[in-house]
């Protein structure tokens, strides 16, 4: 089968997918309920199965959905002894746990330090190393320190297909550059022959992107990419979500 035909039947599974779960869902208390029973059952353990390390608290865009830009506490970038101790500590307890090394703010503003971050955690032995990113400062040096690093996973939160309405969520970015950041780092990694990082594509829907789902997952569909949609919620009461309702029950994330 051909690397094409194999993507798009590839970008079919993805659709169907997230049709299915888009409209499936008709009772979120009681899917979180489950999400919650699940994830307690099966990761039950004294130690965290996920930990969140915030690298850097800067960030080089304003995104209309993002908390970042009413962060009141003070913006810096961790310290790499501190950095060191929470690897060492993860390393010698559970190495399996899966490690985020960004929070709000923009990882690839600390460049060569990423890099050095990454490789340090990979050499500890941790074995789940997970990125995410708006993609804007992944030039072609960075393709290559991220390649080299031992990134297992690598997320582009995108959250528009055409430029206007791309550069009106995501302020400061611009879509074709980003765009074509991301085909860049798909190309090297195929020419490098490389398995990981996966490289995933991130859409968050909103009232000014939800006309351009289908747009977004039939141009990524073929593609060497997962593709992840999330579906509308306030992200910290900075959008509206019109599908939620206010009188239901919450769910504290697991």
């Amino acid at each position: 089968m051909s690397k094409t035909r194999k993507n798009n039947k590839k970008g079919a599974l993805v659709m169907a997918k997230t049709n299915h779960y888009l409209t499936s869902v008709s009772n979120r208390t009681e899917f979180l309920k489950k999400v919650e029973k699940n994830v307690i059952n099966r990761y039950h353990s004294v130690f965290p199965k996920q930990i969140i390390i915030e690298t850097t608290g800067f960030s080089n865009m304003k995104c209309i959905h993002c908390g970042h830009k009413t962060m009141k506490r003070k913006k810096g970038n961790m310290d790499i002894n501190l950095y060191k101790k929470i690897i060492d500590e993860i390393a010698l307890k559970a190495p399996e746990t899966e490690v985020w090394l960004t929070l709000y703010g923009e990882a690839l503003l600390l460049r060569y330090k990423l890099y050095y971050m990454i490789k340090y955690a990979r050499e500890k032995g941790l074995k789940y190393l997970i990125l995410n990113t708006n993609g804007m400062l992944l030039d072609d040096e960075m393709i290559n320190l991220i390649l080299e690093s031992g990134l297992d996973r690598f997320i582009f939160s995108l959250d528009g297909f055409t430029r206007e309405t791309y550069n009106s969520i995501r302020v400061h970015g611009d879509k074709d550059t980003v765009y074509g950041n991301v085909l860049n780092l798909i190309a090297e990694k195929n020419e490098k022959g490389l398995e990981k990082p996966y490289i995933e594509v991130q859409y968050s829907v909103m009232d000014e992107n939800e006309d351009e789902l289908k747009d977004f997952i039939d141009y990524w569909s073929k593609h060497d990419v997962f593709i992840k949609i999330r579906e509308k919620f306030t992200w910290c009461s900075t959008v509206e979500a019109n599908n939620l309702d206010k009188n239901q029950e919450r769910i504290a994330c697991p």
